[in-house]
């Protein structure tokens, strides 16, 4: 929706927004993952490493409620996710990176810590680098978040399989879990978009090894037998590699 649409769908997005607010009303500011929209009441999915909420649902509301505030004039929603990017800031973390779950009262990772790229943590961090480029690449905060946890990320969660296949494997409590999750294949795109913002060649290059892995992703999928005829195949994986000439030619069937 841009700014320049109907006063209606501005009217309708604030509403919307205002309605999500009892979510935040946490000792930390960070939201819940479920609210109940008649009787106001916010909780957490039990399943959710005890009831904490998820890196991947409150790590992923910044482009949205920022440019809410820019289109319906209302502060309030651009401060509620800016509290959520500094508690993530000062928030200890282990080894640079961030866990998957949060305590919503303390603000603080729990455990045991489970990083992955892959499903409960994936569009917080393309969010971080969109968040700098939405504010015209002045939003030091999210630069700076951004690129700390990507040389994170490359050092400790970047590997090759046997057969030379670079993944992005998961972390439990340190210690990898080789494997990478359809929703980790956006990640080609976000580290495609650092790389064409890398401010050196030699950084451009290292970032770009990264990058290819789009078409080693569909390599492996293209080696499985599917046991369903149902196949949710997720724009996730396509989307990152349709302006790369050496990918493209993989999906164009």
């Amino acid at each position: 929706m841009q700014a320049s649409a109907p006063c209606v769908f501005s009217e309708k997005a604030r509403s919307v927004g205002e309605a999500l607010l009892p979510a935040f009303n946490t000792p930390s500011g960070i939201p819940k993952s479920n609210l109940d929209m008649k009787t106001r009441y916010a909780s957490n999915y039990g399943w959710a490493n005890g009831g904490s909420s998820i890196l991947a649902e409150f790590g992923s509301l910044h482009l949205e409620f920022t440019y809410l505030s820019h289109i319906a004039k209302a502060p309030i929603f651009a401060k509620k996710v800016k509290k959520i990017r500094d508690v993530l800031d000062r928030a200890e973390k282990v080894n640079g990176l961030y866990s998957n779950y949060v305590n919503s009262d303390t603000g603080k990772f729990t455990r045991s810590y489970h990083m992955s790229l892959g499903a409960l943590g994936d569009s917080f961090y393309e969010y971080l680098i969109k968040s700098w480029l939405q504010s015209g690449k002045t939003d030091e905060q999210a630069r700076k978040m951004y690129w700390e946890v990507s040389k994170a990320m490359q050092e400790q969660m970047v590997m090759k399989s046997k057969s030379g296949l670079t993944y992005v494997a998961e972390l439990r409590n340190g210690l990898p879990e080789h494997k990478m999750g359809h929703l980790a294949c956006f990640s080609v795109g976000m580290f495609a978009l650092q790389a064409v913002n890398e401010k050196t060649e030699e950084e451009r290059s290292k970032v770009s090894k990264v990058h290819y892995k789009g078409t080693e992703c569909y390599s492996d999928l293209n080696s499985w037998e599917l046991s369903t005829f149902r196949y949710p195949l997720r724009m996730l994986l396509v989307s990152p590699t349709l302006r790369d000439p050496t990918s493209f030619g993989v999906f164009q069937a």
